[in-house]
């Protein structure tokens, strides 16, 4: 998920923001784009975070359990 959300395009992020405001919202552009583009790509960054996380714990688990 943080994968994807750091590689979309420009076009996506507008495409994903305009629904995101439109359905919670009502408004096509509640949310400025600049905002959303920062929370999408913090929102990326910590999924990644978490990915990498989650699997080095799971890698690396048995080795500490002596």
């Amino acid at each position: 998920m943080g994968i994807f959300l750091l590689a979309l395009p420009e076009e996506k992020k507008r495409d994903l923001r305009d629904d995101f405001c439109r359905k919670l919202l009502g408004v096509n552009n509640a949310i400025p784009f600049r905002k959303f583009e920062r929370v999408v790509l913090v929102v990326g960054l910590l999924g990644l975070l978490f990915a990498v996380t989650a699997a080095w714990f799971l890698l690396f688990a048995s080795m500490f359990n002596k």
